[in-house]
């Protein structure tokens, strides 16, 4: 109340200084938030989830693989050569750039992209079929437990 005073508010401005819960089971739905976490955290510590997991990020790994082919590559060279030794004037730097372009293969570099696309794709619904078996057997566990 001294508080309160001090700002010169009334107790029907103490929902501007302390906001009013209106939650009538707050309770209930913390820890149904809680549980819903911690289910999935066990859903994800399953050997078969992090197994999915792996191959989606690999599968990942060459679909940007074979995205990058379709890129040209950049290669910068930088050398020095003196044939002079230690009193020779000759020194001879040397800079070379260097543009590597595949300009046609026939499609197949485009091909890859989309053989590693599907694959992505796979091995993501493989790991969404994964997940959902693995919540259906705790389910089913936590059923058994009633």
């Amino acid at each position: 109340m001294k508080f309160l005073h001090f700002l010169d508010l009334t107790n029907e401005d103490i929902s501007l200084v302390v906001p009013v819960i209106k939650e009538e089971n707050l309770k209930e739905k913390v820890q149904k938030i809680l549980k819903e976490t911690i289910s999935r955290e066990i859903i994800m510590a399953g050997d078969e989830v992090k197994k999915a997991m792996e191959e989606v990020k690999k599968k990942d790994l060459e679909l940007k693989k074979s995205q990058e082919n379709l890129y040209p590559d950049l290669s910068l060279r930088i050398a020095y050569n003196s044939e002079g030794g230690l009193s020779g004037k000759e020194e001879k730097w040397k800079l070379s750039l260097i543009l590597n372009w595949t300009l046609f293969d026939g499609g197949t570099m485009k091909l890859e992209e989309k053989i590693a696309q599907n694959s992505l794709k796979d091995a993501r619904r493989e790991l969404e079929e994964v997940i959902k078996s693995r919540e259906e057997s705790i389910l089913s566990m936590k059923n058994n437990l009633r």
